[in-house]
Parts: structure tokens; sequence; C-alpha cells
């Protein structure tokens, strides 16, 4: 089965009513709303949906792996072309369904915002707190069940 036909895209910046309908589907969640702040400042906001049913009816199981697969390849994309991308999932998914008119059989997965990478110190709070620590990674003895080498 191809991806395509699992996976859907659905453009956020293309007008006054697709950005308001990415400002409604967001304005249900609960923590800081990483959508709307996105949705003002980055160059193209893109709602990924993917098919629960397969073209036999049968019940589609690993449609957001698919929907992963799809974005994973957008972050590349949009890195090699020198932009950010930023994966976000907590949207209100009934609101968005409802606003952009999105088929049942489609599942909003998650909203992406790509533009260019902007100054961290125009953030405040905990977000600039967020952004300036240091990062660490996990070692891979905490990652690797078997087969590390000794």
């Amino acid at each position: 089965m191809c991806l395509r036909s699992l996976v859907k895209i659905f453009p956020l910046c293309c007008g006054s009513k697709t950005r308001k309908a990415a400002s409604s589907s967001t304005s249900c969640s609960g923590e800081p709303n990483r959508v709307v702040r996105n949705l003002k400042n980055s160059s193209a906001l893109i709602l990924v949906a993917g098919k629960t049913t397969k073209s036999d009816g049968s019940i589609h199981a690993d449609y957001q792996y698919d929907c992963g697969l799809a974005v994973g390849q957008l972050v590349i994309e949009a890195h090699h072309r020198g932009l950010v991308a930023h994966q976000m999932t907590g949207f209100d998914k009934a609101v968005a369904q409802d606003v952009l008119s999105i088929t049942p059989e489609l599942m909003p997965v998650v909203v992406v915002a790509i533009g260019t990478q902007d100054a961290p110190e125009k953030l405040a709070g905990p977000l600039l707190e967020r952004e300036m620590a240091k990062r660490e990674r996990l070692p891979l003895t905490e990652l690797v069940v078997k087969g590390l080498p000794a």
C-alpha cells in the first residue's frame, strides 16, 4: 500500500480562513499555546492527518507511524533547505477536523511549523530557560535493550 494514500497534508498558512482554523484548532490546548505562537511567526504551518482505515475497510493500526515517517522526511528536507521544523501535537484534533472539514476517515496527528530560526532572546520565562538549557543525550546503555558492544 502506498504511503501517499494513507497520509494527507493540510497547509494552514494559505489564507485567513486556514489561519483562523489553525488558531481555533489549538485553542483547547492546556499547555502554553505553541501552535498559535508559531502560527504567527512561521513561514508555513502544516497539519498532517492519517487514514485510519485501509482501502479494504480494515483498521489501519499503523497510521500514526506512517504520519511520523512522512513528517520525518519533511523535517529532513526543511533542514536541508536551511529551515527549522517544529512538531506539535498539543491541539484539539476534533476542532481541527471540524473547522478544516477533514473527513472522518482521516485523523489529525501533528501540526508542523516550518520557518527560519529566530533569536531565543525573544522568549521569556520558562520558554527561554528551556530553549537555553543544556541538552544532554541519554547514554546508549539506557536506550539499547540488547546488543550493545561491551
